[in-house]
C-alpha cells in the first residue's frame, strides 16, 4: 500500500513538473520573424507573395500549434490586402518552426493603388495575426516593406504596355498590307 502511495506521489510531482513546465513554454511561443520570400505570377491585376511565419518556442516542453491565423494589411491606409490560416504542428524545445504562407494580394484598383503607395512614399505593410495554442492567443506583429514587389509590379505594366502597343503595331501594319493588296 505504501508503495502504491509513494509511486502515486512521484507521478503526481512528475504530473505537477510537467504541467508548470508546459505553462511556463506556452509564455515562452513567439513569432521572432516574418521573412518574404518570392513574388510571383505579377500581372496587372495581382502578385502572389509568399514567405515564412517562424515560431519560436523557448521553453522546456514541445507545443502543439493549432493554427496560425494572419491578415496583410496596408499601413498608410489600413486596407487588408490578404488573410489566411496555417495549420500547426509540434514545435520542440529550444527550437524554430517555419509556417510557409503564399497569398495572392489584387491590386484593386491596380493602378491607382500603385501610384498612392509610392507618390506618399510609403510602401509598408503589416502582417499580424494570431498563433493558437491550446486555449491561448499569442499575438504578433510585423512591418514588411513592398517597394522591390511594387516596382516588380511597375515594371510588369511598362512590359505588358509595350507588348500591347507592339501587337496593335503590327496588326494595324498587317491590316494596311493586306488592304493594298
Amino acid at each position: 500500500m505504501k508503495l502504491i502511495l509513494k509511486i502515486s506521489l512521484i507521478v503526481l510531482i512528475l504530473g505537477l513538473i510537467y504541467g508548470g513546465l508546459y505553462v511556463y513554454s506556452l509564455t515562452k511561443i513567439d513569432v521572432p520573424e516574418v521573412q518574404l520570400n518570392s513574388l510571383e505570377d505579377v500581372n496587372l491585376n495581382a502578385f502572389k507573395i509568399s514567405g515564412n511565419i517562424i515560431l519560436q518556442n523557448d521553453g522546456f516542453v514541445p507545443i502543439k500549434i493549432g493554427r496560425v491565423k494572419y491578415n496583410i494589411t496596408l499601413d498608410f491606409n489600413g486596407e487588408k490586402l490578404s488573410e489566411g490560416e496555417l495549420e500547426g504542428t509540434w514545435i520542440l524545445p529550444k527550437q524554430q518552426k517555419e509556417y510557409f504562407f503564399s497569398n495572392k494580394i489584387f491590386w484593386s484598383p491596380s493602378a491607382s493603388l500603385m501610384l498612392d503607395l509610392l507618390k506618399l512614399g510609403s510602401t509598408t505593410a503589416t502582417i499580424e495575426g494570431f498563433v493558437y495554442v491550446s486555449r491561448f492567443k499569442i499575438p504578433f506583429s510585423q512591418s514588411i516593406d513592398l517597394e522591390e514587389y511594387i516596382g516588380q509590379f511597375t515594371e510588369e505594366i511598362i512590359d505588358n504596355m509595350v507588348n500591347q502597343i507592339e501587337e496593335t503595331t503590327t496588326n494595324i501594319i498587317n491590316n494596311i498590307v493586306d488592304f493594298f493588296n
